[in-house]
C-alpha cells in the first residue's frame, strides 16, 4: 500500500506591501503607542482579492505539476465573504476540480484550519485538498492595523510518494477568548496580551503538545521545527514551556507579511517544508479556543 500524507503544498501572499512605518506616520499622532511596532511590512490583498480569490490562487499553486484530482475540498477562513452560499463550492469550480468533488467551508476559529489538518492525518485516505485564506479587515490606529496581514495556503493530502505523513495528533478545547469578532461587527476584540499568553498559550499549547506527541509515540527533543503562529514574546514563553530550543521555532513571517490568521499555520508549514530535509519532524501548532497540535514527518524519499 502506497503512503499517505503532504503531495504538494502551495501559497499565496498579496504583492501589495504596506510599510509600517508609513503607518505609524499617518497615525501616530493620534496612537503614539504603536509607533514601537513600525517594523516591517504587511500583505494587504488589492481592492478585487479577497478570501475565495487568495484561496484560488494558493490551490492552484499546490495543483502545479501534479497530477492527482482531490475528492473533497476544504475551505478553511474567519473571512468568508457569503454566509449562504458555498464559499469551497466557488473555489473548486474555480480550480476545475469537478461536480463530484465533496466541497466543506470551515469557520470559527483561527485554528479552523489545524483541526481540519488533524482530521486529514486519520484514517481516511480519500485524496483531499485543505485550503485556508484569510483577508480581515483592522480597526484604524489599532495594533492588528499593524500586526495582520492577508494571505492563502494549501496542501494536498493523497497516497504516493508524500513529502511528509502525520505521524501524530491532538487537539483540545478551551473556550478562553483570547480574541473573538461578533456577527454583527467588522473588526476583532482583543483581549490583554499577557493574561493571553500567560492562561492560553502557556498553559493550552503544552498539553496538546503533550497528546500529540504521546500519539506519535515521540519526544520532545526528537522534533526539528515547531510551527507557531505568535509572537516572539508569546514564543519565547512556550519553549520555556515545553523544555524546548526556542531556535526550532519556525519564522512567524510578520516582518514580511503579518499574522494571516487562519491560513497562517498552512503558510508556515509551507515556508517550513520548503527549508527542511528528509527525515527531520515538524511540530504544527494552531491557537484559538483551544489548540492543535499536529506532528509531521518529512519522508526520507
Amino acid at each position: 500500500m502506497a503512503d499517505f500524507g503532504i503531495l504538494s503544498f502551495g501559497a499565496y501572499v498579496p504583492p501589495i506591501r504596506i510599510p509600517r512605518k508609513a503607518i505609524a506616520d499617518g497615525i501616530g499622532w493620534a496612537v503614539p503607542g504603536i509607533k514601537g511596532l513600525a517594523k516591517g511590512e504587511r500583505s494587504v490583498a488589492n481592492w478585487d482579492e479577497d478570501s475565495i480569490t487568495m484561496a484560488v490562487e494558493a490551490g492552484r499553486d499546490c495543483l502545479r505539476g501534479i497530477d492527482v484530482i482531490p475528492q473533497s475540498l476544504q475551505l478553511a477562513s474567519t473571512t468568508l465573504p457569503f454566509h449562504d452560499r458555498s464559499n469551497s463550492g466557488v473555489v473548486a469550480d474555480a480550480l476545475s476540480l469537478g461536480k463530484a468533488i465533496r466541497t466543506e467551508d470551515i469557520g470559527g476559529s483561527r485554528r479552523a484550519a489545524t483541526s481540519a489538518l488533524v482530521r486529514l492525518g486519520g484514517d481516511d485516505r480519500t485524496p483531499s485538498m485543505l485550503v485556508a485564506s484569510d483577508c480581515r479587515d483592522t480597526k484604524p490606529g489599532s495594533v492588528q492595523e499593524m500586526q495582520y496581514g492577508h494571505a492563502a495556503a494549501a496542501v494536498l493530502f493523497g497516497e504516493g510518494e508524500p513529502i511528509a505523513v502525520v505521524k501524530g495528533s491532538a487537539s483540545v478545547h478551551e473556550d478562553l477568548i483570547d480574541q473573538y469578532r461578533g456577527a454583527d461587527t467588522d473588526y476583532d476584540y482583543v483581549l490583554e496580551e499577557r493574561w493571553v499568553r500567560e492562561e492560553g498559550y502557556f498553559k493550552i499549547i503544552p498539553a496538546a503538545v503533550s497528546a500529540a506527541l504521546e500519539d506519535a509515540q515521540l519526544d520532545i527533543g526528537e522534533i526539528h521545527r515547531i510551527v507557531l503562529p505568535a509572537s516572539s514574546g508569546t514564543i519565547r514563553g512556550v519553549a520555556k514551556k515545553l523544555n524546548t530550543d526556542g531556535e526550532l521555532f519556525a519564522d512567524p513571517l510578520s516582518a514580511t507579511c503579518g499574522d494571516s490568521g487562519a491560513a497562517h499555520p498552512l503558510l508556515m508549514l509551507s515556508a517550513s517544508l520548503e527549508a527542511a530535509v528528509p527525515g527531520e519532524k515538524i511540530l504544527v501548532l494552531g491557537f484559538g479556543q483551544g489548540a492543535d497540535a499536529i506532528v509531521l514527518e518529512l519522508s526520507l524519499i
